[in-house]
């Protein structure tokens, strides 16, 4: 089902197919925490600290001037899925790469994945390279960075099982959500009448793109 806005810790229901089921959504609405740092007028959240010698990772939807989206990028523990911090802002892709450099080397030097679909992931990448952060995600194609394909056979990972791999680690808490923003992004992510899921008209998914890609990371040899 298709839920609108977060009302008393609930949801309003519309109609359509969501992503993730709406009751699941209201419980890991449960398990969402106030950030313990804010940083660069909110678009850095921080809920939890990093710890020496534990490994994290990251992925990053990087949003194209003019396609109504953000920036965005999740940090998560590597073992417990658990997410640390976030930068969802709308700003240029070298002022993004800066923010995203600063935080990840926080994290230990954490292993990142800016998705490279558009211009922007690209100039994300090269700032990153650019300032020497050499700990990004290489695929199997020995290029830098998430490619989000839209359609490929198993056992490739396209963009719809991708989704529906991060809705199973959602559902079965193998990730822990700690963003309510996000649960809100995940409110109004649905399967739309060309069977691809995506944000309704007015709303955004950065959030969610940026935790499905991570996500994948986590899961890569690379993550661990």
């Amino acid at each position: 089902k298709e839920y609108e806005q977060e009302i008393e810790g609930k949801f309003v229901l519309l109609a359509g197919d969501l992503l993730i089921d709406a009751d699941i959504l209201n419980a890991r609405l449960g398990e969402c925490l106030p950030p313990l740092e804010v940083r660069e007028n909110g678009t850095i959240q921080i809920w939890k600290p990093p710890v020496v010698g534990v490994k994290y990772c990251a992925g990053a939807d990087c949003a194209d001037e003019g396609g109504g989206g953000v920036n965005a990028l999740i940090i998560m523990d590597s073992q417990t899925g658990e997410e640390m911090a976030e930068i969802n802002a709308d700003v240029a892709a070298d002022k993004f790469a800066i923010s995203a450099f600063t935080l990840l080397s926080e994290y230990n030097h954490a292993l990142v994945a800016p998705e490279r679909n558009g211009t922007t992931g690209g100039m994300v990448i090269q700032k990153l390279k650019d300032m020497s952060y050499d700990n990004i995600y290489i695929d199997e194609e020995g290029k830098e960075g998430w490619y989000s394909k839209p359609n490929s056979y198993f056992p490739k990972i396209d963009r719809f099982r991708m989704l529906k791999e991060y809705e199973e680690a959602v559902r079965l808490r193998r990730t822990v959500i700690r963003s309510s923003d996000a649960i809100g992004e995940l409110s109004t992510f649905v399967l739309n009448d060309k069977g691809k899921y995506d944000h309704r008209e007015g709303y955004k998914s950065d959030r969610v793109m940026a935790r499905a890609i991570c996500w994948q990371i986590r899961k890569s040899s690379q993550g661990r």
